[in-house]
């Protein structure tokens, strides 16, 4: 007769030990931003990676991988995508530009889901880790929370504290009354209405689901005869 051995417990990985379940509990979104980005989910029922990808490139087919695995090599960030990388990261990090904005966010689709219609971001590729992006010009990252766990400021992300206080994402060339409009009716927070300030700008400032503060505008009239 043989005789089975225990089982051992399974040990919970990264981020998975104390989730942002206050931050990331869908049921707390604005109905608006939770409709948002929904096409960008797959249908297989393989998981929720993302699959948009605006600038023609697209990713490699989804492969069969267990989700919560870390990435090969690393001993770091936990990876929850369940496909092929849109290109290898050495690759991606050579063709960035001098300078480029990176937010670490709670959800990477309710993120795109605001940066989309509201201040109309172009998608290069998403996944639930990571979204390469351009708003106004300018190449952005998204990097959801659980991948930065063996970063030093992770508690303090999971902890629910507000994002980027003192910083302001400024997008010239936008028109800020559309934005202000696109906000309001996708359930966003506009900090301050569309208005007209002394430094030339006509600008609007908006919260994003993660509370990055977003200020987009354009020029003033000016009061000057021509």
């Amino acid at each position: 007769m043989v005789s089975e051995r225990p089982r051992q417990p399974q040990r919970a990985l990264g981020s998975q030990a104390a989730p942002d379940r206050r931050s990331d509990d869908p049921a707390s979104r604005p109905r608006q931003l939770r409709r948002l980005g929904r096409d960008l989910q797959p249908q297989s029922g393989r998981g929720p990676e993302l699959r948009a990808v605006d600038d023609g490139q697209t990713a490699s087919p989804a492969v069969t991988r267990s989700v919560g695995v870390r990435a090969a090599g690393r001993t770091g960030a936990l990876k929850r995508r369940t496909g092929d990388p849109w290109k290898p990261a050495d690759r991606y990090g050579r063709e960035l530009p001098p300078f480029t904005v990176n937010l670490v966010v709670r959800d990477v689709q309710r993120a795109v889901g605001f940066l989309t219609p509201v201040l109309g971001a172009t998608i290069h590729y998403a996944d639930p880790d990571f979204a390469a992006i351009t708003v106004g010009g300018v190449e952005m990252m998204l990097h959801a929370d659980h991948t930065y766990d063996k970063h030093p400021w992770y508690a303090p992300l999971t902890r629910g504290e507000r994002r980027g206080l003192g910083a302001e994402l400024r997008v010239f060339g936008i028109d800020p009354d559309e934005v202000e409009r696109r906000a309001r009716e996708h359930g966003a927070t506009v900090v301050q209405p569309a208005t007209t300030k002394g430094h030339g700008w006509r600008e609007v400032m908006v919260e994003d689901p993660d509370g990055y503060l977003w200020a987009v505008g354009v020029p003033a009239p000016s009061k000057r005869g021509s």
